[in-house]
């Protein structure tokens, strides 16, 4: 489980203290009834998100009890019988929690519109969604939102949509960025210009307003278009993601003193591409079999952009921060997957020492470092550079005079 944001120092305007509050007062009643826990334990970023969510209902009230339980209602229906603790999605700023929440509010306001649905009242204070069926069904199918959003705000809606969705894939419509999950094997459509891969639209089909049983004839043929237009690809990512062409990083170099990393295969993710670790040998054994200290002083720079390549195609994966450093027991190393253990058996030595660096390091003759990396933010300036020359080649193959960025430690 990820740890939850320090929120004590976050300022917050009168308005959202009453909001939380009264959020709180109602989540803490609700949560203990459906979890037998004490209510104390609520996360905040639960509370968060509802308040995100009434937020963006048009009908804040703080004196509007109902409203609030039909904003703890509908995120406790898809939580009725799990840990809030462990399913609330971890995201880097309380303003992210808001933005999340409103994701939500705007897509159940939207489903209970088309299905006449309406707040119920129980005489025992719970609440309930009629149609709740359709409702699960259609949850984050089809969200709208300003063609104007920026890059974080879309991938926020992103990261919600999979955690309510698991690993489905998503399609985003071009025409009033809609969100939709589609069947799987098919393309996803990123119809934000800086985000790519970058299919050209369908006009002469329409978009579905849901993913529901009963809608399914609507949008058969546009899926059915969009699969022979393109191929589905082998590789979906988890997140909204920028591949680019690999000449682009030459234009890297007018950003100044910006820190790119490669991220390779002593980096285990432990929720790509959230957070993750990089595993280092603190010594490094020369040809001459001379030893050297390293320490790792890139990663642990205050900030660093982070690509990979993956499936064959460059991948920008955002800005991240160093956020522990800690000594990687041996027993541990000899448990990681065979391909990070070559590459750390790489990072320890000349490969003429190969098989005593194994050793040593199976052995715990050779310390190594474990450094989390969390991502922070993306780096608009970045991404802008990137998407100038976005757009991956056929084989994957760097272009002619492009240089590939390493980590120089």
């Amino acid at each position: 489980m990820l740890p939850l944001p320090d929120l004590g120092a976050l300022y917050w305007y009168d308005t959202h203290e009453k909001l939380v509050a009264l959020v709180a007062r109602f989540v803490h009643h609700i949560y203990g009834q459906n979890t037998g826990e004490d209510p104390e334990y609520v996360p905040h970023s639960f509370l968060l998100l509802v308040s995100g969510a009434l937020r963006a209902s048009g009908s804040f009230n703080c004196d509007s009890e109902s409203i609030v339980a039909f904003g703890t209602m509908f995120l406790l229906q898809r939580l009725r019988y799990e840990n809030p603790k462990a399913c609330v999605p971890y995201f880097a700023s309380a303003e992210d929690y808001f933005v999340a929440g409103m994701a939500i509010a705007q897509k159940y306001i939207l489903d209970i519109s088309m299905n006449n649905g309406q707040l119920v009242d129980a005489t025992d204070g719970q609440y309930t969604i009629t149609h709740l069926r359709t409702l699960e069904r259609t949850m984050l199918g089809w969200l709208e939102y300003n063609v104007s959003m920026d890059i974080k705000q879309l991938e926020v809606f992103v990261r919600v949509t999979r955690w309510f969705y698991g690993d489905a894939p998503l399609y985003i419509m071009k025409t009033g960025s809609v969100v939709v999950p589609v069947e799987e094997g098919c393309w996803p459509y990123f119809g934000e210009q800086l985000l790519v891969p970058s299919i050209p639209a369908l006009p002469e089909y329409n978009a579905p307003r849901c993913i529901c049983t009963s809608c399914a004839e609507q949008y058969s043929g546009f899926l059915a278009a969009l699969a022979l237009y393109f191929p589905p690809p082998t590789y979906v990512p988890s997140v909204v993601l920028l591949s680019y062409n690999p000449d682009a990083y030459n234009d890297l170099q007018s950003l100044g003193r910006t820190s790119v990393i490669t991220v390779r295969d002593e980096v285990v993710w432990e929720d790509f591409p959230v957070v993750g670790y990089a595993v280092k040998p603190d010594r490094f054994l020369s040809r001459k079999n001379n030893w050297n200290d390293v320490g790792h002083s890139k990663l642990r720079r205050p900030a660093n952009e982070l690509i990979e390549r993956i499936d064959g195609v460059w991948h920008y994966l955002g800005t991240f921060k160093p956020i522990s450093s800690e000594g990687f027991p041996p027993e541990v190393f000899r448990n990681l997957p065979e391909r990070v253990r070559q590459r750390v058996v790489q990072l320890a030595g000349h490969k003429t020492h190969r098989d005593k660096l194994w050793s040593m390091l199976e052995d715990g003759n050779l310390p190594l470092t474990k450094i989390t990396l969390q991502r922070a933010d993306m780096n608009k300036q970045v991404w802008e550079c990137l998407a100038s020359g976005a757009g991956a080649s056929d084989d994957g193959a760097q272009g002619n005079g492009s240089k590939e960025p390493t980590e120089d430690d």
